[in-house]
């Protein structure tokens, strides 16, 4: 089945060793059924992650989704509002 939009946890197992990696999260943005992304809608998109995370992104081929890759647990909500209120699930 794979993963729907959301939040995919990940944290270190090495904290200590890796303090900037303690918690490395990925989101994941679905496109809307019959979208298509348009380069305003991706700068829009790319700014609100360039806030709130690594500025680091995969584009999932099959489904079309934007796969966010690296912020922290503190930025994870205002990602989310920043993301909801351009109408991305």
């Amino acid at each position: 089945l794979g993963y729907g939009s959301g939040i995919i946890g990940r944290y270190s197992d090495l904290p200590d060793e890796f303090p900037g990696l303690a918690h490395f999260h990925t989101m994941r943005i679905n496109q809307p059924s019959g979208w298509y992304y348009t380069s305003t809608a991706l700068r829009e998109l790319l700014d609100i992650w360039d806030q709130y995370g690594s500025g680091i992104l995969n584009m999932h081929g099959a489904t079309g989704d934007l796969i966010f890759l690296g912020t922290t647990t503190d930025n994870l909500e205002p990602c989310f509002q920043a993301v909801a209120q351009k109408g991305w699930d």
